[in-house]
C-alpha cells in the first residue's frame, strides 16, 4: 500500500496539502520477525503505524520474565506503546514484530502539529486512544475476574484472527496470565 493511500484510509485525511506533508515526513519499513520496533524508555522521533503483520507490546517484570500486554494486528493501528502524542514522547514498553510487518513511520513533530490543527485528525487520534483504553480495561477485568478457561474463551472470541496465526503459545499465555503448558492443556481440551 502506498503512503498516501494509507493516510487517506486510516487517518481519514483527504486534504491534498496535508497528504503531501505527511508523505514528505514519513517512511515505510519492513520489519522481520522478532525485530524490535521500539524499546521501553526510548525517546521517539517518529510514530509507527501498522500496515501489515502482527506486533506485541511487552515489558519485563522484576524477575526478568517477559510479559505481553497487548497485540497489534489491524491495519492502521498505532504501532507505538505510548500514552500521549504531546510533548516529549517515550515508549512505555518494548514493541516487537511477531511476524514480518510493514510499518509506516510518521514524523512525531508533523503528527503533533496536525493533531493540534486538524480537527478530523485530532478526532481520529482520540478514537484510537479511546479504543486502546477500552481494550486495556477489558483485558484487566478479564484477567482479574475470570478463571484461565474463561480467559482463553474470551481471547478466542475477541481475537479469532490471532488464535490460529503465527503467535507463540508462550505469548498468548503471557497475555492471559498463565503458563504456556496450562494454555496447551486448555487448547487440547477444546479440540
Amino acid at each position: 500500500m502506498k503512503k498516501r493511500e494509507f493516510f487517506q484510509k486510516h487517518l481519514k485525511i483527504s486534504d491534498e496539502r496535508m497528504l503531501d506533508e505527511l508523505e514528505r515526513h514519513s517512511w515505510l519499513w519492513r520489519a522481520k520477525r522478532r525485530d524490535h520496533i521500539m524499546e521501553e524508555g526510548e525517546l521517539l522521533k517518529d510514530i509507527p503505524f501498522l500496515v501489515s503483520g502482527i506486533l506485541k507490546a511487552c515489558y519485563r517484570d522484576s524477575s526478568g520474565e517477559e510479559n505481553v500486554y497487548c497485540f497489534a494486528y489491524r491495519e492502521g493501528e498505532v504501532a507505538a506503546s505510548i500514552n500521549s502524542l504531546h510533548g516529549e514522547v517515550r515508549a512505555i514498553s518494548t514493541v516487537k514484530a511477531i511476524t514480518e510487518c510493514e510499518l509506516c513511520y510518521v514524523s512525531l513533530e508533523v503528527l503533533q502539529n496536525l493533531v493540534r490543527t486538524v480537527p478530523e485528525l485530532g478526532y481520529t487520534y482520540e478514537m484510537l486512544l479511546s479504543e486502546s483504553m477500552r481494550n486495556m480495561v477489558e483485558h484487566e477485568r478479564i484477567i482479574n475476574q475470570c478463571d484461565s478457561i474463561e480467559r482463553y474463551a474470551w481471547f478466542a472470541e475477541k481475537y479469532p484472527e490471532l488464535t490460529d496465526r503465527r503467535i507463540s503459545q508462550k505469548d498468548i499465555a503471557s497475555y492471559l496470565h498463565m503458563t504456556a503448558e496450562h494454555l496447551c492443556r486448555i487448547r487440547s481440551r477444546k479440540k
